[in-house]
């Protein structure tokens, strides 16, 4: 509008035509309305795009950190349980060493695949976070404290002596008393 674009426009659309001046007045202004009309169109439309690029940024961001509390809070319940058996149950330390290795491990694969082996774009994208599936790993490493807990760690015993027995060792562990 300030480069006298409808102007132009009508006076070359009026050469073209062979109007007059008042046939090319009429012409400009129609050109100058129309887009005035479609530069308010476009701020509002602008309007609504902002609106709506915040609210799926907000969106993205909640469920970015509900991905990440899932799985901070979860290693930290986790770690605590196995901090509590140890000092509930001081004769039990050798089976929570299956446990406790398998949240070591658990906690460093994950936190490696999470921040290095996803592509982040599509992650976002399609709101496709890890975090349930790293909650399911999670609760068979709590099994395993609850059948130490429980079950005086019968189960986790068993596993521990076939690992042993597997790889040749003589090496055996008693369920707890």
């Amino acid at each position: 509008m300030d480069n006298e674009l409808p102007d132009k426009i009508s006076a070359i659309v009026a050469a073209m035509c062979d109007y007059d001046c008042e046939k090319k007045k009429a012409l400009s202004q129609s050109i100058a309305s129309s887009y005035v009309e479609k530069i308010k169109s476009i701020q509002i439309a602008e309007g609504t795009l902002t609106d709506i690029v915040k609210s799926q940024y907000i969106e993205i961001v909640a469920n970015l950190k509900t991905d990440l509390r899932i799985f901070l809070g979860s290693n930290l319940l986790v770690f605590l349980a196995l901090i509590i058996v140890s000092f509930a149950k001081p004769k039990a330390n050798t089976h929570l060493f299956v446990p406790g290795l398998l949240l070591v491990a658990s906690t460093v694969i994950s936190s490696s695949i999470y921040i290095f082996g996803q592509d982040w774009f599509f992650t976002i994208l399609y709101n496709d976070y890890i975090g349930l599936g790293y909650l399911a790993y999670i609760s068979v490493i709590f099994v395993f404290l609850l059948d130490i807990i429980i079950n005086r760690a019968r189960l986790t015993s068993k596993i521990i002596n076939g690992i042993a027995s597997a790889i040749g060792s003589t090496f055996s562990v008693a369920a707890c008393n």
